[in-house]
């Protein structure tokens, strides 16, 4: 599952990792092999990570992967945590630019964010977007799958 998060001030680049099969990939690989937990389980010391537009706290035990190139998500997760289907413990983060969401409002932000993950990655929503606060500003959170 991934979370679409966007903030009113919209300056969180779009981030996506190529680590995610084709759906028909994925299915024919078969099942991932069981993963132990506490190979994924997230550390209690949080430390900070300079993602540029953004600093964000994570465990200490799960790593940053910055993407290849624009437009591919940031991973936070455990080494453990990413599967050849794709991830299975973790975040990943993704964002739109503040020029691609100019004159909207947080929801229709929101609705932009939601349509770029669609597009780049297959994912649908799980539900409407619910209010949040993100360092102090008005922001929206969706679970996606």
């Amino acid at each position: 599952m991934r979370s679409a998060q966007s903030e009113e001030r919209g300056d969180v680049q779009s981030k996506q990792p190529e680590i995610f099969p084709t759906r028909a990939e994925a299915a024919s690989s078969g099942a991932p092999s069981p993963i132990a937990l506490q190979n994924v389980m997230a550390s209690h010391h949080m430390v900070m990570a300079d993602l540029g537009p953004m600093k964000i706290h994570r465990p200490e035990n799960w790593p940053v992967t910055l993407p290849e190139q624009q437009g591919q998500f940031v991973t936070v997760a455990p080494h453990a945590g990413i599967t050849e289907s794709g991830l299975a413990y973790g975040m990943l983060l993704n964002g739109v630019g503040a020029s691609q969401v100019q004159g909207m409002n947080i929801d229709q932000a929101t609705g932009r964010l939601i349509q770029v993950m669609q597009k780049s990655n297959g994912v649908q929503p799980m539900g409407t977007p619910q209010p949040i606060t993100v360092g102090g500003l008005e922001g929206r959170s969706v679970m996606m799958q």
